[in-house]
């Protein structure tokens, strides 16, 4: 299963343009499918581990992952207080820029940033956790824009502090400022001016939106508090919602969304859920259902129909999308936590603090090494991302370069 998709990756990568190669500019890859468009990676890991190619510090506490475009690294976290946003060279680690986009999340449980930045056309937007969202230039960090969307359309905040990747959709930058009659707004990605916002009551649930096409439409497929929405990008205006309440109202993992299948998964034993939705986008019927990958936090990867998370015990989990069928359950390798694909592997990042390579040859999964991160403090959530033959990992204001090229 895995071989096919390495082969997939490896002709788009000789087709496709040298940025679509080595960019991220968004959240979990390209189509936020957990998938990295990397060939020539090493096939296993070394007893020593990986090299090191370069450790940075003085990005702030947090859980944010990286994003990657042209010679910079960009990524959040806290610093006295403040959320902060860093860009550091590709190449060194050293901290290109740095600025301020307001208050933390400084609540005494799990202090920190945990918003992942989206990149688009020379400009970075960032959502902190009190719903201010913000527009900086890519190359020397000056601030654009900013825009209070709780106070501007009524956002409430949640538990643990609004945590979005946003999406960036044409002429748009769209988010979840959880108003009551303001659940998503779109907003001018130039000027900050609003475009929409959608009627709806649902509070933001720590979910980062998809985008597709379906049906003549440009569809955005995300999970709130109490529904699960296909949302039209032109007006905000609900296609279709199905409810869709969970325990402690975290839906935080982004759906995969393939043809006419949507498919959601969360934490607590709950499981995963997949929908079909109707020819018209006007409605979705439950297909099936499976408990067996109740990914919390981590993510899913999917490719050619496969869908790979890792479930509260850390085993990881592959099944069928169209079906529910579990094809094949690991060995807890590195334990609960998040998973990346990319040329044809899996590479899994423990909240153990325990990395590993994992081959999967289509009815079982191998562990190719592993190696521990010594480095960083707190909570080890942050996604990997895979960029230009760099593994890079990220622990609390510590991130980290691994060198994971076979070149």
């Amino acid at each position: 299963m895995l071989k096919k998709t390495k082969a997939v990756l490896l002709s788009l990568a000789v087709i496709s343009s040298s940025v679509f190669a080595v960019d991220y500019p968004q959240w979990r890859g390209e189509g936020r499918r957990g998938v990295f468009s990397e060939t020539n990676l090493i096939d296993s890991i070394p007893a020593d581990g990986p090299a090191i190619k370069w450790t940075a510090q003085g990005i702030g506490d947090g859980y944010s992952s990286v994003i990657a475009v042209g010679d910079l690294i960009y990524t959040t976290g806290m610093k006295d207080k403040t959320a902060t946003i860093s860009a550091l060279d590709r190449n060194t680690g050293n901290i290109a820029w740095q600025k301020p986009y307001g208050t933390s999340w400084t609540e005494k449980q799990y202090a920190g940033e945990r918003t992942t930045p989206t990149y688009d056309n020379g400009k970075v937007y960032v959502f902190g956790p009190h719903g201010q969202l913000h527009c900086f230039d890519a190359l020397n960090g000056n601030q654009l824009w900013a825009v209070d969307t709780f106070a501007n359309y009524g956002g409430r905040n949640i538990t643990w502090g609004v945590s979005e990747s946003v999406v960036v959709e044409g002429d748009m930058v769209i988010c979840t400022p959880g108003g009551e009659n303001a659940a998503l707004v779109a907003l001018n990605k130039n000027t900050g001016e609003l475009i929409w916002k959608s009627p709806i009551s649902d509070k933001s649930a720590y979910c980062s939106a998809v985008v597709v096409d379906y049906a003549g439409f440009r569809m955005l497929v995300t999970m709130l508090d109490k529904n699960i929405y296909g949302i039209n990008v032109v007006d905000g205006k609900v296609l279709w919602q199905v409810a869709h309440k969970v325990a402690y109202d975290i839906n935080a993992v982004t759906p995969i969304v393939d043809k006419d299948i949507v498919y959601v998964s969360n934490g607590y034993k709950l499981g995963g859920k997949a929908f079909k939705i109707a020819p018209d986008a006007s409605s979705v019927t439950e297909l099936w259902q499976d408990k067996r990958l109740d990914c919390q936090l981590g993510g899913l990867s999917y490719s050619d129909g496969v869908v790979y998370g890792i479930n509260l015990k850390g085993n990881i989990v592959a099944l069928e999308l169209t079906t529910g069928r579990v094809i094949a359950i690991s060995e807890p390798f590195v334990g609960k936590g998040a998973l990346i694909m990319a040329d044809g592997k899996l590479f899994c990042y423990g909240e153990s603090g325990k990395v590993g390579i994992v081959a999967f040859d289509g009815s079982s999964f191998t562990l190719a090494g592993s190696f521990e991160v010594t480095q960083g403090e707190k909570e080890h959530w942050a996604h990997p991302v895979i960029a230009q033959g760099v593994l890079y990992i990220r622990h609390g204001d510590c991130l980290m370069a691994y060198n994971v090229s076979a070149k």
